[in-house]
Protein backbone atom coordinates (compact mmCIF):
# COMPACT_ATOMS: atom_id res chain seq x y z
CA UNK A 1 0.00 0.00 0.00
CA UNK A 2 2.94 2.20 0.50
CA UNK A 3 3.67 2.05 -2.99
CA UNK A 4 0.14 2.94 -4.39
CA UNK A 5 0.52 5.93 -1.70
CA UNK A 6 3.80 6.81 -4.19
CA UNK A 7 1.18 6.47 -7.46
CA UNK A 8 -1.29 8.43 -5.70
CA UNK A 9 1.27 11.30 -5.00
CA UNK A 10 2.75 11.19 -9.49
CA UNK A 11 -0.93 11.28 -10.07
CA UNK A 12 -1.27 14.70 -8.20
CA UNK A 13 2.46 15.82 -9.49
CA UNK A 14 1.13 15.49 -13.11
CA UNK A 15 -1.95 16.98 -12.21
CA UNK A 16 0.47 20.28 -10.79
CA UNK A 17 2.99 20.30 -13.32
CA UNK A 18 0.22 20.31 -15.89
CA UNK A 19 -0.92 23.20 -14.51
CA UNK A 20 1.90 25.01 -13.83
CA UNK A 21 3.38 24.94 -17.33
CA UNK A 22 0.15 26.20 -18.98
CA UNK A 23 -1.41 22.79 -20.54
CA UNK A 24 -4.44 22.69 -17.66
CA UNK A 25 -6.45 25.63 -15.72
CA UNK A 26 -5.25 25.64 -12.14
CA UNK A 27 -8.46 25.06 -9.80
CA UNK A 28 -7.66 28.61 -8.26
CA UNK A 29 -7.17 30.99 -11.35
CA UNK A 30 -4.93 33.20 -8.26
CA UNK A 31 -2.49 30.58 -7.73
CA UNK A 32 -0.32 28.39 -10.39
CA UNK A 33 -1.01 25.26 -9.42
CA UNK A 34 -2.99 23.38 -7.18
CA UNK A 35 -3.39 19.78 -8.54
CA UNK A 36 -7.05 18.34 -7.94
CA UNK A 37 -7.13 21.04 -4.65
CA UNK A 38 -8.65 24.61 -4.68
CA UNK A 39 -5.37 25.97 -2.93
CA UNK A 40 -1.71 25.30 -3.27
CA UNK A 41 -1.15 25.50 0.63
CA UNK A 42 -3.20 22.34 1.08
CA UNK A 43 -1.81 20.37 -1.89
CA UNK A 44 1.96 21.30 -1.04
CA UNK A 45 0.79 19.65 2.24
CA UNK A 46 -0.10 16.75 0.65
CA UNK A 47 3.13 16.34 -1.35
CA UNK A 48 4.70 16.97 1.70
CA UNK A 49 3.20 13.47 3.44
CA UNK A 50 4.18 11.15 0.66
CA UNK A 51 7.65 12.69 0.51
CA UNK A 52 8.83 10.88 3.75
CA UNK A 53 7.52 7.53 2.10
CA UNK A 54 9.13 7.91 -1.03
CA UNK A 55 12.74 9.19 0.50
CA UNK A 56 12.38 5.81 2.23
CA UNK A 57 11.59 3.77 -0.95
CA UNK A 58 14.86 5.29 -2.42
CA UNK A 59 17.08 4.39 0.32
CA UNK A 60 15.70 1.21 0.94
CA UNK A 61 13.67 -0.67 -1.54
CA UNK A 62 15.58 -3.50 -3.49
CA UNK A 63 13.05 -3.18 -6.50
CA UNK A 64 14.63 -1.25 -9.10
CA UNK A 65 11.29 -0.14 -10.25
CA UNK A 66 10.27 1.15 -6.62
CA UNK A 67 13.27 2.63 -6.50
CA UNK A 68 12.33 4.24 -9.88
CA UNK A 69 9.15 5.37 -8.91
CA UNK A 70 9.80 6.89 -6.10
CA UNK A 71 12.91 8.74 -7.55
CA UNK A 72 10.57 10.04 -9.98
CA UNK A 73 7.63 11.53 -7.39
CA UNK A 74 10.78 12.94 -5.58
CA UNK A 75 12.09 14.74 -8.27
CA UNK A 76 8.27 15.67 -9.52
CA UNK A 77 7.55 17.30 -5.68
CA UNK A 78 10.53 18.48 -4.91
CA UNK A 79 10.66 20.81 -8.29
CA UNK A 80 6.62 21.61 -7.57
CA UNK A 81 6.94 22.30 -3.86
CA UNK A 82 8.99 25.51 -4.66
CA UNK A 83 6.06 27.10 -6.28
CA UNK A 84 3.61 26.37 -3.84
CA UNK A 85 4.78 28.81 -1.47
CA UNK A 86 3.50 26.36 1.28
CA UNK A 87 5.49 26.99 4.64
CA UNK A 88 3.37 24.28 6.43
CA UNK A 89 4.46 21.92 3.23
CA UNK A 90 8.21 22.60 3.26
CA UNK A 91 8.16 22.12 6.94
CA UNK A 92 6.28 18.68 7.30
CA UNK A 93 8.21 17.30 4.77
CA UNK A 94 11.66 18.56 6.82
CA UNK A 95 10.30 16.85 9.64
CA UNK A 96 8.62 13.48 7.90
CA UNK A 97 12.66 13.68 6.12
CA UNK A 98 14.19 13.77 9.55
CA UNK A 99 12.24 10.92 11.06
CA UNK A 100 13.51 8.75 7.60
CA UNK A 101 17.46 10.33 8.09
CA UNK A 102 16.89 9.15 11.90
CA UNK A 103 15.53 5.76 10.88
CA UNK A 104 18.84 4.97 8.56
CA UNK A 105 20.74 6.05 11.57
CA UNK A 106 19.05 3.26 13.81
CA UNK A 107 19.14 0.58 11.18
CA UNK A 108 22.75 1.02 10.83
CA UNK A 109 23.18 -0.25 14.15
CA UNK A 110 24.16 2.62 15.71
CA UNK A 111 22.65 3.86 19.13
CA UNK A 112 21.69 7.41 20.76
CA UNK A 113 23.92 7.93 23.33
CA UNK A 114 22.87 9.80 26.42
CA UNK A 115 25.39 12.35 25.63
CA UNK A 116 25.22 12.68 22.19
CA UNK A 117 21.60 12.38 22.09
CA UNK A 118 21.24 15.61 24.46
CA UNK A 119 23.53 17.54 21.38
CA UNK A 120 21.15 16.36 18.73
CA UNK A 121 17.87 17.19 21.27
CA UNK A 122 19.37 20.82 21.82
CA UNK A 123 20.45 21.23 18.33
CA UNK A 124 16.88 20.01 17.15
CA UNK A 125 15.24 22.40 19.10
CA UNK A 126 17.28 25.80 18.61
CA UNK A 127 16.88 25.14 14.63
CA UNK A 128 13.57 24.77 14.80
CA UNK A 129 13.05 28.12 17.11
CA UNK A 130 15.46 29.81 14.79
CA UNK A 131 13.40 28.43 11.92
CA UNK A 132 10.25 29.91 13.22
CA UNK A 133 11.41 32.98 13.92
CA UNK A 134 12.41 33.46 11.08
CA UNK A 135 8.94 32.31 9.14
CA UNK A 136 7.52 34.90 12.15
CA UNK A 137 9.87 37.78 11.35
CA UNK A 138 9.26 37.22 7.45
CA UNK A 139 5.38 37.59 7.91
CA UNK A 140 4.76 38.56 11.53
CA UNK A 141 1.01 39.52 10.86
CA UNK A 142 0.21 35.79 9.30
CA UNK A 143 2.04 34.61 12.28
CA UNK A 144 0.17 36.55 15.18
CA UNK A 145 -3.11 35.82 13.06
CA UNK A 146 -2.30 31.89 13.71
CA UNK A 147 -1.36 32.67 17.20
CA UNK A 148 -5.24 34.34 17.84
CA UNK A 149 -6.89 31.73 15.62
CA UNK A 150 -5.30 29.07 18.21
CA UNK A 151 -6.03 30.95 21.20
CA UNK A 152 -9.66 31.47 20.28
CA UNK A 153 -10.07 28.00 19.38
CA UNK A 154 -8.65 26.78 22.44
CA UNK A 155 -11.18 29.04 24.17
CA UNK A 156 -14.15 27.49 21.98
CA UNK A 157 -13.28 24.23 22.68
CA UNK A 158 -13.24 24.55 26.21
CA UNK A 159 -16.21 26.49 25.93
CA UNK A 160 -18.20 23.40 24.65
CA UNK A 161 -16.26 20.17 25.88
CA UNK A 162 -18.98 18.06 24.06
CA UNK A 163 -18.41 19.75 20.88
CA UNK A 164 -21.11 21.16 18.55
CA UNK A 165 -20.49 19.23 15.56
CA UNK A 166 -18.07 19.74 12.42
CA UNK A 167 -20.71 21.95 10.64
CA UNK A 168 -20.95 24.36 13.39
CA UNK A 169 -17.37 24.93 14.30
CA UNK A 170 -16.54 28.03 12.86
CA UNK A 171 -20.20 29.77 14.35
CA UNK A 172 -18.19 28.55 17.80
CA UNK A 173 -14.83 30.16 16.61
CA UNK A 174 -17.02 32.99 15.78
CA UNK A 175 -18.69 33.22 19.17
CA UNK A 176 -15.65 32.99 20.93
CA UNK A 177 -13.59 35.76 19.13
CA UNK A 178 -16.86 38.04 19.71
CA UNK A 179 -16.77 36.92 23.13
CA UNK A 180 -12.88 37.87 23.38
CA UNK A 181 -12.36 41.41 21.92
CA UNK A 182 -15.95 42.07 23.75
CA UNK A 183 -13.78 41.67 26.94
CA UNK A 184 -10.34 42.54 25.63
CA UNK A 185 -11.32 45.68 23.75
CA UNK A 186 -8.20 46.88 23.29
CA UNK A 187 -6.22 43.92 22.60
CA UNK A 188 -3.14 43.75 20.34
CA UNK A 189 -4.72 41.03 18.03
CA UNK A 190 -7.15 43.14 16.81
CA UNK A 191 -5.56 43.92 13.73
CA UNK A 192 -4.94 40.62 12.64
CA UNK A 193 -8.26 38.90 13.61
CA UNK A 194 -10.36 37.62 10.24
CA UNK A 195 -13.04 35.34 10.16
CA UNK A 196 -11.91 32.12 8.86
CA UNK A 197 -14.11 29.20 7.78
CA UNK A 198 -11.28 27.00 9.47
CA UNK A 199 -9.20 27.17 12.36
CA UNK A 200 -6.10 26.35 10.50
CA UNK A 201 -5.37 23.36 13.07
CA UNK A 202 -7.05 20.45 12.32
CA UNK A 203 -6.12 18.79 16.12
CA UNK A 204 -8.58 22.07 17.78
CA UNK A 205 -10.79 21.33 14.79
CA UNK A 206 -11.77 17.97 15.90
CA UNK A 207 -12.04 19.11 19.25
CA UNK A 208 -14.25 21.95 18.36
CA UNK A 209 -16.15 19.52 16.50
CA UNK A 210 -16.12 16.37 18.87
CA UNK A 211 -15.32 17.77 22.36
CA UNK A 212 -12.10 17.33 24.59
CA UNK A 213 -12.17 13.43 23.96
CA UNK A 214 -12.54 13.88 20.38
CA UNK A 215 -9.61 16.39 20.62
CA UNK A 216 -7.22 13.03 22.85
CA UNK A 217 -8.62 10.80 20.56
CA UNK A 218 -7.26 11.88 17.24
CA UNK A 219 -3.79 13.29 18.98
CA UNK A 220 -3.91 9.06 20.32
CA UNK A 221 -4.50 7.85 16.78
CA UNK A 222 -1.55 9.97 15.07
CA UNK A 223 0.81 9.24 17.60
CA UNK A 224 -0.02 5.68 17.91
CA UNK A 225 -0.03 5.11 13.58
CA UNK A 226 3.75 7.38 14.31
CA UNK A 227 5.09 4.89 16.79
CA UNK A 228 3.54 1.68 15.50
CA UNK A 229 5.12 2.25 12.33
CA UNK A 230 8.35 3.19 14.08
CA UNK A 231 8.41 0.24 15.59
CA UNK A 232 7.69 -1.93 12.64
CA UNK A 233 10.36 -0.54 11.04
CA UNK A 234 8.61 1.55 8.57
CA UNK A 235 10.58 4.68 9.15
CA UNK A 236 9.28 6.02 5.56
CA UNK A 237 5.32 5.83 6.60
CA UNK A 238 6.89 7.11 10.30
CA UNK A 239 7.45 9.73 8.72
CA UNK A 240 4.63 10.31 6.65
CA UNK A 241 2.35 10.38 10.05
CA UNK A 242 4.93 13.00 11.83
CA UNK A 243 4.58 14.94 8.35
CA UNK A 244 0.78 14.25 8.36
CA UNK A 245 0.43 16.13 12.21
CA UNK A 246 2.70 18.74 10.62
CA UNK A 247 0.05 19.43 8.11
CA UNK A 248 -2.43 19.30 10.83
CA UNK A 249 -1.07 21.21 13.08
CA UNK A 250 -0.97 24.52 10.75
CA UNK A 251 -3.71 23.73 7.69
CA UNK A 252 -6.83 22.54 7.19
CA UNK A 253 -6.28 18.72 5.43
CA UNK A 254 -9.24 16.99 6.83
CA UNK A 255 -11.51 19.45 4.51
CA UNK A 256 -10.74 17.73 1.28
CA UNK A 257 -11.68 13.90 0.15
CA UNK A 258 -7.74 13.54 -1.27
CA UNK A 259 -6.45 13.52 2.12
CA UNK A 260 -9.03 10.82 3.84
CA UNK A 261 -7.88 8.29 0.84
CA UNK A 262 -3.98 9.25 1.55
CA UNK A 263 -4.66 8.34 5.14
CA UNK A 264 -6.60 4.83 4.23
CA UNK A 265 -3.31 4.47 2.45
CA UNK A 266 -0.76 5.16 5.23
CA UNK A 267 -2.77 3.89 7.62
CA UNK A 268 -3.06 0.45 5.81
CA UNK A 269 0.40 0.19 4.48
CA UNK A 270 1.46 0.35 8.61
CA UNK A 271 -1.36 -1.95 9.95
CA UNK A 272 -0.17 -4.58 7.50
CA UNK A 273 3.39 -3.82 8.61
CA UNK A 274 2.43 -5.36 11.55
CA UNK A 275 3.24 -8.73 11.20
CA UNK A 276 2.89 -10.21 14.82
CA UNK A 277 -1.00 -9.81 14.15
CA UNK A 278 -3.26 -12.62 12.23
CA UNK A 279 -3.85 -11.70 8.01
CA UNK A 280 -7.65 -11.70 8.72
CA UNK A 281 -7.22 -8.97 11.86
CA UNK A 282 -5.04 -6.69 9.56
CA UNK A 283 -7.21 -6.93 6.41
CA UNK A 284 -10.63 -6.54 9.30
CA UNK A 285 -8.73 -3.30 10.67
CA UNK A 286 -8.00 -1.79 7.05
CA UNK A 287 -12.11 -2.85 6.18
CA UNK A 288 -12.85 -1.05 9.50
CA UNK A 289 -10.91 2.17 8.90
CA UNK A 290 -11.95 2.36 4.92
CA UNK A 291 -15.28 2.20 5.74
CA UNK A 292 -15.01 4.80 8.54
CA UNK A 293 -12.79 7.16 6.23
CA UNK A 294 -15.18 6.96 3.46
CA UNK A 295 -17.76 8.34 5.09
CA UNK A 296 -16.56 12.08 5.26
CA UNK A 297 -14.92 12.17 2.22
CA UNK A 298 -18.19 10.52 0.25
CA UNK A 299 -19.68 13.76 2.05
CA UNK A 300 -17.19 16.15 0.54
CA UNK A 301 -18.04 14.87 -2.77
CA UNK A 302 -21.29 15.25 -2.04
CA UNK A 303 -21.03 18.90 -0.98
CA UNK A 304 -19.34 19.95 -3.63
CA UNK A 305 -22.46 18.35 -5.95
CA UNK A 306 -24.85 20.93 -3.54
CA UNK A 307 -22.51 23.40 -3.52
CA UNK A 308 -22.83 23.37 -7.76
CA UNK A 309 -26.62 23.15 -7.42
CA UNK A 310 -26.60 26.30 -5.81
CA UNK A 311 -24.17 27.96 -8.24
CA UNK A 312 -26.83 27.49 -10.75
CA UNK A 313 -29.84 29.14 -8.43
CA UNK A 314 -27.48 31.53 -6.47
CA UNK A 315 -26.80 33.88 -9.18
CA UNK A 316 -30.57 34.20 -10.36
CA UNK A 317 -31.90 35.18 -7.02
CA UNK A 318 -29.86 38.29 -6.29
CA UNK A 319 -31.52 39.95 -9.18
CA UNK A 320 -35.43 38.29 -8.46
CA UNK A 321 -36.65 35.92 -5.73
CA UNK A 322 -40.29 34.69 -6.84
CA UNK A 323 -42.91 31.97 -4.96
CA UNK A 324 -41.35 29.09 -7.06
CA UNK A 325 -37.80 30.12 -6.65
CA UNK A 326 -38.65 30.17 -2.78
CA UNK A 327 -39.78 27.25 -2.82
CA UNK A 328 -36.69 25.60 -4.78
CA UNK A 329 -34.32 27.45 -2.08
CA UNK A 330 -36.47 26.21 0.83
CA UNK A 331 -35.93 22.62 -0.34
CA UNK A 332 -32.07 23.57 -1.22
CA UNK A 333 -31.53 25.20 2.00
CA UNK A 334 -32.87 21.95 4.00
CA UNK A 335 -30.03 19.92 2.57
CA UNK A 336 -27.43 23.10 3.01
CA UNK A 337 -27.54 24.00 6.38
CA UNK A 338 -24.15 23.17 6.77
CA UNK A 339 -23.41 25.51 3.84
CA UNK A 340 -23.16 30.02 4.71
CA UNK A 341 -22.32 30.73 1.33
CA UNK A 342 -25.90 29.03 0.56
CA UNK A 343 -27.38 30.91 3.94
CA UNK A 344 -26.28 34.29 3.28
CA UNK A 345 -27.07 34.04 -0.08
CA UNK A 346 -30.16 32.66 0.18
CA UNK A 347 -31.14 35.27 3.60
CA UNK A 348 -29.85 38.32 1.22
CA UNK A 349 -32.37 37.78 -1.27
CA UNK A 350 -35.57 37.33 1.24
CA UNK A 351 -34.11 40.63 2.36
CA UNK A 352 -34.26 42.26 -0.39
CA UNK A 353 -37.32 40.75 -1.18
CA UNK A 354 -38.71 42.94 2.07
CA UNK A 355 -39.25 38.83 3.70
CA UNK A 356 -37.38 40.88 6.90
CA UNK A 357 -38.58 37.56 9.24
CA UNK A 358 -37.39 34.69 7.16
CA UNK A 359 -34.84 36.45 6.33
CA UNK A 360 -33.37 36.48 10.11
CA UNK A 361 -34.52 33.12 10.50
CA UNK A 362 -31.95 31.73 7.39
CA UNK A 363 -29.63 34.80 8.54
CA UNK A 364 -29.45 33.20 12.51
CA UNK A 365 -29.16 29.10 10.68
CA UNK A 366 -25.66 30.85 9.20
CA UNK A 367 -24.61 32.63 12.40
CA UNK A 368 -24.56 29.18 13.67
CA UNK A 369 -21.99 27.76 10.83
CA UNK A 370 -19.97 30.87 10.08
CA UNK A 371 -17.77 33.17 11.94
CA UNK A 372 -18.38 36.16 8.72
CA UNK A 373 -19.95 39.23 11.00
CA UNK A 374 -21.68 40.02 8.18
CA UNK A 375 -24.61 37.74 9.35
CA UNK A 376 -24.78 40.29 11.99
CA UNK A 377 -24.50 43.27 9.96
CA UNK A 378 -27.86 41.97 8.10
CA UNK A 379 -29.70 40.85 10.76
CA UNK A 380 -29.62 44.09 12.42
CA UNK A 381 -30.43 45.85 9.13
CA UNK A 382 -33.53 43.24 8.74
CA UNK A 383 -34.71 44.49 12.67
CA UNK A 384 -33.50 48.94 11.91
CA UNK A 385 -36.09 48.18 8.78
CA UNK A 386 -38.39 46.61 11.19
CA UNK A 387 -38.13 49.36 13.81
CA UNK A 388 -37.01 46.98 16.54
CA UNK A 389 -33.60 49.58 17.19
CA UNK A 390 -32.71 47.66 20.20
CA UNK A 391 -32.41 44.28 18.53
CA UNK A 392 -30.42 46.25 15.79
CA UNK A 393 -27.75 47.68 18.18
CA UNK A 394 -27.42 44.35 19.72
CA UNK A 395 -26.51 43.02 16.24
CA UNK A 396 -24.20 45.81 15.20
CA UNK A 397 -22.33 45.96 18.80
CA UNK A 398 -21.99 41.90 18.18
CA UNK A 399 -20.66 42.65 15.30
CA UNK A 400 -18.59 45.34 16.18
CA UNK A 401 -17.01 42.57 18.99
CA UNK A 402 -16.59 39.62 16.63
CA UNK A 403 -14.38 41.58 14.31
CA UNK A 404 -13.53 44.76 15.60
CA UNK A 405 -11.14 45.98 12.21
CA UNK A 406 -13.53 46.25 10.19
CA UNK A 407 -15.16 49.83 9.71
CA UNK A 408 -18.85 48.58 8.47
CA UNK A 409 -20.62 47.99 12.24
CA UNK A 410 -19.15 51.25 12.98
CA UNK A 411 -21.02 52.92 10.35
CA UNK A 412 -24.21 50.68 10.97
CA UNK A 413 -24.19 51.92 14.78
CA UNK A 414 -23.30 55.76 14.30
CA UNK A 415 -26.14 55.80 11.48
CA UNK A 416 -28.41 54.22 14.04
CA UNK A 417 -27.65 56.60 17.14
CA UNK A 418 -28.03 59.81 14.07
CA UNK A 419 -31.54 58.44 13.12
CA UNK A 420 -32.75 57.35 16.65
CA UNK A 421 -31.12 60.21 18.65
CA UNK A 422 -29.58 63.32 17.74
CA UNK A 423 -25.44 63.70 16.40
CA UNK A 424 -24.83 65.39 19.29
CA UNK A 425 -25.68 62.41 21.84
CA UNK A 426 -23.13 61.01 23.62
CA UNK A 427 -23.69 57.43 21.57
CA UNK A 428 -23.46 59.01 18.29
CA UNK A 429 -20.67 60.72 19.26
CA UNK A 430 -18.53 57.81 20.57
CA UNK A 431 -19.68 55.51 17.03
CA UNK A 432 -18.45 58.75 15.05
CA UNK A 433 -14.99 58.81 17.14
CA UNK A 434 -14.42 54.60 16.80
CA UNK A 435 -15.52 55.01 13.34
CA UNK A 436 -13.51 57.66 11.97
CA UNK A 437 -10.63 56.56 13.77
CA UNK A 438 -10.13 52.89 13.03
CA UNK A 439 -7.15 52.09 11.20
CA UNK A 440 -8.11 50.65 7.64
CA UNK A 441 -5.72 47.81 6.38
CA UNK A 442 -6.55 49.17 3.10
CA UNK A 443 -8.49 51.74 2.08
CA UNK A 444 -11.54 51.30 -0.33
CA UNK A 445 -14.17 53.54 -2.07
CA UNK A 446 -16.63 52.10 0.37
CA UNK A 447 -14.58 52.44 3.31
CA UNK A 448 -14.08 56.68 1.95
CA UNK A 449 -17.91 56.74 1.39
CA UNK A 450 -18.72 55.32 4.45
CA UNK A 451 -16.71 58.26 6.25
CA UNK A 452 -17.50 60.84 3.66
CA UNK A 453 -21.87 59.86 4.54
CA UNK A 454 -21.08 60.35 8.54
CA UNK A 455 -18.96 63.39 8.13
CA UNK A 456 -22.44 65.00 6.31
CA UNK A 457 -24.73 63.83 8.73
CA UNK A 458 -22.61 65.24 11.21
CA UNK A 459 -22.41 68.25 9.57
CA UNK A 460 -18.65 68.71 8.85
CA UNK A 461 -17.64 68.86 5.38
Amino acid sequence: MAQLTIVFGLVECVFGWLQLLGFAASGNSMYPATGTFYNPGPYCGFLAVITPVALHAVLRDRHRAAVWLSGTYLFLAIGLMPALMGRTGWIAALLGCAVVAAGRYVSAGRSFEKGRLRVYAVSVIVLTTAFLALLYFLKPDSAQGRVLMWMVAFKAMFAHPLGVGWDRVAGAFGQAQEDYFAQHPDSGFISVAGAPEYVFNEFLQVGIAFGIAGFIAFVAVVTAGAVAAWRSRCHGLCGAAVAFAAVCFSSYPLQFAEFYLLVFLLGGAIIFHRRNYPLWLRAGACVVAGCILSVPAYGIMERKRQIREWDRIGNTIRYRLSDSMKEECDSLVREMEWSARCLFDYGKALRGNGDYEKSNEVLGMGVKVSSDPMFLNLIGRNHEDMGETARAEEHYTRSKHRLPNRLYPYYLLAMLYAKEHDVSSGKFRKAYEEAMGLPVKVESPATREMREELKKVRGEK
